[in-house]
């Protein structure tokens, strides 16, 4: 029927579907289905083989036609939580101390942060393209000191740091093209956690610190809640798989009889078996729970650690999904790895939502969170896979799984932050006598924003076909001073000159980063005598003696030779070595 859902989950061992219409609040499956892949044509949530997942999908498709004696033409998809790429990563920018910090300087702190972490998970990704799928921020630094708001500080050095989580592109593209090669056309699209938390989370609570958790076969999915919505997606390369396998290994018993013993210890006392020899094995629950028991405690462990790790912390309540959520001790072994009450932790399933009506049994479990929260969340209203923004005349295509912001658009776009908030001019600094000057650049002006014709913000929601128009920042200008200019400032004698770095420079020598600038007055780079009646000046320096007035005084010595020549200095007899200073008398004649 026109108005049904079909939601695919398409999962790394099995692919789970079902068909639901939306009727008063209330989600009516009509038919569900679940086929194994025939091989390993998934990796951790991730198509390798398209041919072979799109008979898979094919396959369920013609089941469940079969079942509603109707065509399904389009389908609801989500990507897997464990294709989340999340980085932890610091950004730090000098600043002027005299300069209050402003939310435009805080934009602009986090947004480059967030270009880092991109370079980042580039760097370590054979995916050259990214979706920006959600970033939080963790704490913010004044001069290396935690803090919880910069705006109206002042300090040397501002920082942040925060989480952001990105979806390589070539994940959608492969689940798009299983979909098509099977005969469909996507309707929509979400990622798995999301779709997770949209039925198992309802958003009035959505303002606590929660975690989710969708424990499957291969992998452990992580998404931590605050604020109202998902900041931070974590992923553990362990899950059920190991728990089969530890009891493979110790009974030495093939992968598909160990799956089976495990998936039994909740309903049975006691499983018998033959192992690979053709022995016969009776073994009892508590004996097969004292093998699998490590694993379990190894596998909370994990999980906690990567929740600490993203949230700082225990979150005020822990919800577990998937099928392999129902492990025996999974629920106290997180309680007690997280210190938090066990009656804190608990296994959401399908009987769970009063707002789920469903009378058959292939999807009635933990493994149907996912199947129903991808069609809970297409029924949100949502029309749109991608949001298409056009940013200074190019289009760029924007995941649509939540609320998005020009924010999201300008880092999707690579716009680089300076063009919103330009460069403060760099400041000018040189010593002037011993003396520490600072002389402030210019600020920048930022950048414009309008939106379809209309002044914006980057906190400015987007629609889809939307138009935003980036007038680019102004840089500050960096000072420029002359030393006559500067001097001005400090009301000197007229008479005195000035020296940069040791020698003398002219008035309109501009001023560098670093100069050292000494001022002295005529008292203090000249001495003023009289040698034989007549004035006499000679550039200061340190320990004038008499031998140097040769320099600066036309006195014949070549005509003495031979002759008895007299030196008086203010009146008494001197030598070529006495120290002279300002105001001496000097006489010299020969006899």
């Amino acid at each position: 029927m026109s108005g049904d859902i079909f939601s695919l989950d398409i999962g790394t061992r099995t692919v789970k579907a079902l068909v639901a219409e939306i009727d008063k609040g209330n989600l009516y499956v009509k038919a569900s289905s679940v086929k194994e892949h025939k091989s390993r044509s998934m990796y951790d949530g991730q198509v390798h083989d398209i041919e072979m997942v799109s008979d898979v999908v094919k396959s369920v498709k013609s089941e469940l036609e079969n079942s509603l004696g109707y065509q399904l033409k389009n389908a609801s998809i989500a990507a897997a939580g464990r294709s989340l790429i999340t980085v932890k990563t610091r950004n730090d920018i000098e600043i002027d101390d005299d300069r209050e910090i402003d939310m435009e300087f805080v934009n602009n702190l986090e947004l480059e942060c967030i270009k880092k972490a991109e370079n980042e998970v580039r760097h370590t990704s054979d995916s050259e393209d990214f979706y920006c799928v959600g970033y939080s921020t963790i704490t913010y630094y004044l001069n290396d000191s935690f803090m919880t708001n910069l705006v109206g500080h002042k300090g040397k050095k501002a920082g942040v740091e925060l989480i952001a989580t990105f979806l390589p592109k070539t994940i959608i593209d492969s689940l798009f093209s299983v979909v098509e090669k099977s005969g469909l056309e996507v309707s929509f699209i979400t990622l798995e956690p999301i779709a997770a938390i949209n039925i198992a989370i309802p958003e009035e609570l959505r303002l606590l610190n929660l975690a989710l958790v969708d424990i499957g076969a291969g992998t452990s999915d992580i998404a931590v809640t605050k604020d109202g919505s998902v900041f931070a997606y974590g992923m553990v390369p362990m899950a059920g798989d190991e728990v089969t396998e530890a009891i493979e290994k110790h009974y030495l018993i093939d992968f598909n009889t160990a799956e089976k013993i495990k998936l039994s210890l909740n309903g049975k006392k006691a499983v018998t078996f033959k192992d690979i020899l053709g022995n016969k094995i009776k073994a009892g629950r508590d004996e097969v729970y004292e093998v699998i028991k490590p694993v379990i405690a190894d596998l909370a462990k994990a999980i906690a650690e990567v929740i600490t790790e993203y949230n700082g912390k225990a979150p005020s309540a822990l919800f577990l999904v998937g099928g392999s959520s129902q492990l025996p001790f999974i629920k106290e072994l997180l309680a007690d790895e997280l210190t938090m009450p066990v009656q804190r932790v608990t296994v959401k399933k399908q009987s769970d939502f009063s707002n789920v009506i469903n009378k058959g049994k292939t999807l009635s479990g933990p493994d149907a969170v996912t199947p129903l929260g991808i069609a809970i969340t297409a029924a949100s209203g949502m029309k749109h896979n991608f949001v298409r923004i056009t940013i200074n005349n190019s289009e760029i295509k924007l995941l649509n799984t939540k609320t998005l912001k020009i924010k999201d658009a300008v880092i999707a776009a690579g716009i680089k932050p300076d063009m919103l908030f330009g460069t403060h001019g760099k400041t000018l600094q040189f010593y002037f006598d011993k003396e520490l000057m600072i002389i402030r650049g210019e600020p920048a002006r930022p950048g414009q924003i309008v939106l379809n014709e209309d002044p914006a913000s980057l906190e400015t929601p987007v629609n889809d076909g939307d138009k935003i128009n980036i007038i680019p920042a102004r840089p500050g200008k960096e000072p420029v001073i002359t030393v006559g200019q500067f001097t001005e400032t400090k009301n000197l004698p007229a008479d005195g000159k000035v020296f940069i770095n040791g020698g003398e420079c002219a008035f309109d020598t501009i001023i560098h980063e670093g100069d050292i600038i000494t001022y002295k007055t005529k008292s203090e780079y000249v001495i003023n005598i009289m040698i034989n009646g007549e004035h006499v000046e000679m550039p200061a320096k340190k320990n004038p003696i008499f031998v140097d007035i040769f320099k600066y005084y036309p006195f014949d010595l070549e005509a003495s030779k031979g002759r008895k020549v007299t030196l008086k200095l203010n009146g008494r007899p001197a030598n070529y070595t006495d120290a002279i200073k300002n105001s001496d008398v000097i006489d010299i004649y020969w006899e």
